[in-house]
């Protein structure tokens, strides 16, 4: 290959008459005719592989430029998607706190009104008690004051004393054997209240 300076120094025999040999000038054009043409080809190969590279070169912008994107987009849809689930999960716990608060403030309610309920049936069971021993106690104080009384029979005509049947108690005597069964009663309900 010819190089710049090569051609700078060549250098041309004289012809007879004074001037260059024009045999030595053509073969001089021909071979740099030829190394032009070599250099002609190469810079259009070089030319065309630099379209390539180029156009390969814009393609692959392109394509950074759509995984630029899409990497956005997914990072967006991830920032989006990660505070959809933060507010869900703040809404799902705001939403617990509140059926929680609600099932707390129902279960104090209940506690209290079975409370109330409790206290209320102890002191009727201490009303009924009190009722029932004064009850008793005035049932016994009749009993005390009826077995105190001095029974006298009258006298029974002998006619009906025969007439009646010889089997058969006396009332007063059916009386008083219902008391002592009724005190013995009383005294065992009594003793159990206290």
């Amino acid at each position: 290959m010819i190089t710049p300076l090569e051609i700078k120094k060549t250098t041309f025999k004289k012809s007879l008459m004074g001037g260059f040999d024009v045999e030595e000038v053509k073969n001089y054009l021909a071979s740099l005719a030829t190394e032009f043409e070599i250099l002609q080809e190469e810079y259009n190969n070089l030319a065309l592989e630099c379209e390539k590279l180029k156009s390969n070169l814009q393609s692959y912008k392109e394509m950074e430029n759509i995984l630029h994107k899409t990497l956005q987009q997914a990072e967006q849809t991830s920032e989006e998607a990660k505070n959809t689930a933060k507010k869900e999960a703040e809404y799902t716990i705001t939403e617990a706190k509140a059926t929680a608060k609600e099932i707390i403030t129902n279960a104090y309610k209940d506690k209290q009104k079975v409370e109330t309920e409790i206290a209320d049936l102890l002191n009727r069971r201490s009303d009924i008690i009190s009722q029932l021993k004064l009850y008793l106690n005035a049932q016994v104080e009749r009993l005390k004051s009826f077995e105190s009384i001095d029974l006298v029979t009258p006298p029974v005509k002998q006619e009906v004393v025969e007439t009646a049947p010889r089997n058969k108690t006396s009332f007063f005597d059916e009386v008083l054997s219902s008391e002592n069964d009724n005190n013995d009663l009383i005294n065992s309900l009594l003793n159990k209240i206290k």
